[in-house]
């Protein structure tokens, strides 16, 4: 059953069931213009100065980001004069991530983009914001899905998305549902922002801490240089095939999974195996640090991970296990260490061609900086209490993000109306 269908108040249209007052109609139809912007080779015009060229990577949900510009040459940009954008355009991308839309604000009007979709809609019609809403939504990208053609590399014409239809309350209705979903993007981008400076913060404290050039107050001994075999026992993970994965069970990791997660300590397991595969595996202790054995190239080679917990859990083929010596080290200490500071002299130790390797042999030779463990378990708290506050703010985007995403499918479609446009 269709959303709103046979609900009172609706009716159904090549968009679906919408509130009987709105209008449907192609873009062709609100738009005096849905065209290519510059589709030629435009590397000979490139210059350090000159007019503003946004690429696909320019386009974000909703604007255009200004970061990483490039320019090209005003005569070479004259020649495609009529391409220009105006304030109010909607720029649409159209291959890799087809029907992400911007709007173009009157300080990027005079513009040029490389080969996205330009949408100048009628403002006697349409609201910019709201058409760019619209595309953006589920509703959009379902109709983006059907016109895409091509074969690994998908793609949308101007044609199609010409032809694409369009819910269109009234004006104002359509310029309240934009403010109201931008009400959202802004406090989305605030926190962005937010915790993007929180992690440039963390990343320059643990260049700090990690080198020694800054030392926590009440720490004055000297450091010490040891080699990995020095304060651990090394082991090697066993063989766990995807197959061998159930959804509840022991958990376990993988070597892909060091890859993938962010964090520098193991907090959530998302594998788990049965304990008769657990009694043949390489079970992990509280304070080992976990190294990815083999990778795709040199530079991401040596990506470690620390476990910290009590929880009985185990570690698949291609990882290295370092036991840490509790009495001098610390595995999360270490895993700082090892993914910041010390990241690039483990680069240099990987073997092979298509596939990178990293060999017990060579980790244990690895020198490091360790302070004194009391230093090591102050600085692990210092960074575990940045993480938290970074993880406090991702967990409050995604609420953000939710509630975005649960207004903008039912907001364009008419299924959640705002008070002042229902009637009676």
């Amino acid at each position: 059953m269709q959303k709103n269908e046979n609900r009172p108040g609706y009716k159904k249209t090549k968009v679906g069931w919408i509130p009987l007052e709105w209008e449907t109609n192609r873009v062709e139809n609100i738009a005096s213009r849905v065209s290519v912007g510059i589709a030629s080779a435009a590397t000979h015009a490139y210059r350090d100065e000159g007019i503003r060229m946004y690429r696909n990577l320019n386009v974000a949900e909703g604007y255009l980001d200004d970061r990483r510009m490039l320019f090209i040459d005003p005569d070479y940009e004259y020649q495609h004069r009529r391409k220009r954008l105006k304030s109010g355009d909607i720029v649409t991308v159209r291959t890799g991530y087809p029907g992400l839309s911007a709007v173009v604000k009157s300080s990027q009007a005079g513009s040029q983009v490389f080969t996205s979709l330009i949408t100048s809609p009628n403002p006697e019609i349409v609201f910019s914001h709201f058409l760019c809403t619209y595309i953006n939504s589920p509703h959009g990208k379902i109709q983006f899905g059907q016109m895409e053609i091509g074969g690994a590399q998908k793609n949308v014409n101007a044609g199609a998305l010409a032809k694409m239809f369009v819910p269109l309350p009234s004006l104002p209705e359509q310029e309240a549902i934009a403010g109201v979903l931008e009400c959202w993007d802004r406090g989305i981008r605030k926190l962005e922002l937010k915790i993007g400076n929180k992690r440039r913060i963390k990343k320059g404290l643990m260049q700090q801490l990690l080198s020694g050039q800054q030392r926590l107050p009440g720490f004055f001994k000297g450091w010490k240089t040891v080699r990995l075999e020095q304060i651990g026992e090394f082991y090697k993970g066993a063989g766990i095939a995807k197959s061998e994965l159930s959804e509840t069970g022991v958990p376990c990791i993988r070597y892909g999974e060091i890859y993938t997660n962010d964090d520098f300590v193991i907090k959530t397991f998302r594998s788990f195996i049965s304990k008769e595969l657990a009694a043949q595996s390489q079970r992990i202790n509280q304070n080992d640090l976990l190294f990815a054995g083999s990778g795709e190239t040199a530079e991401e080679i040596g990506k470690s991970i620390a476990y910290m917990k009590t929880e009985e859990a185990y570690a698949g083929g291609d990882i290295v296990i370092v036991a840490a010596d509790i009495k001098c080290a610390r595995a999360d200490y270490l895993s700082a260490y090892f993914n910041t500071a010390g990241r690039r002299q483990l680069n240099r130790l990987g073997q092979g061609q298509s596939v990178v390797h990293i060999y017990p042999k060579n980790l244990k030779k690895v020198e490091l900086p360790l302070p004194p463990l009391e230093e090591q378990q102050a600085i692990a708290k210092v960074l575990r209490a940045a993480d938290r506050e970074i993880e406090t703010l991702e967990r409050k985007l995604d609420k953000w993000r939710d509630q975005k995403k649960y207004l903008l499918n039912n907001l364009v479609t008419g299924s959640i109306r705002l008070p002042e446009f229902i009637k009676g």
